[in-house]
């Protein structure tokens, strides 16, 4: 039981360290999740590429796991949130990891982007923009209106 509660308790104090993180990076003018939302779409496209060319020089599809790249790229870490992580945060993670480090990289970035782009929407004026017609109609129509009023 107490094993139990110090999980739990562990977990919730990781789950605020990263809420706090995000919420600071959100805060900030830098717009670091589209640094890291395009990143990781980079990442996820040469990897595609890899697989791609290993299958054509072997002949056979070998899909590598996000969590076999992980394993190459510093198993020590990865041994490390095993190790330290409550099982409530490790499973999900697990079992995210396990799909294509393409697909895992890639939907990640798509998702940084869109928080990206909805966090510039929320910073500018607070409208949202005009609809698509009007949009055009000004952008059509307002070089005549200049013209009669020039003379």
């Amino acid at each position: 039981m107490n094993n139990a509660i110090t999980q739990v308790v562990n977990g919730l104090l990781i789950l605020a360290v990263c809420l706090m993180a995000i919420f600071l990076v959100m805060k900030s003018q830098a717009r670091t999740w589209r640094l890291l939302g395009w990143f990781a779409c980079i990442m996820s496209l040469t990897l595609v590429m890899i697989e791609v060319y290993g299958w054509y020089r072997r002949g056979d599809w070998q899909i590598r796991s996000a969590f076999d790249l992980w394993n190459e790229m510093q198993r020590g870490s990865l041994i490390w949130l095993n190790n330290t992580l409550p099982s409530i945060i490790w499973e999900p993670m697990n079992f995210i990891l396990h799909f294509p480090a393409w697909l895992v990289l890639g939907i990640g970035g798509i998702l940084l982007l869109l928080l990206d782009h909805r966090q510039v929407q929320r910073h500018r004026i607070g409208a949202k923009p005009a609809p698509l017609l009007k949009r055009l109609k000004d952008w059509l129509f307002k070089p005549q209106e200049e013209e009669a009023d020039k003379a």
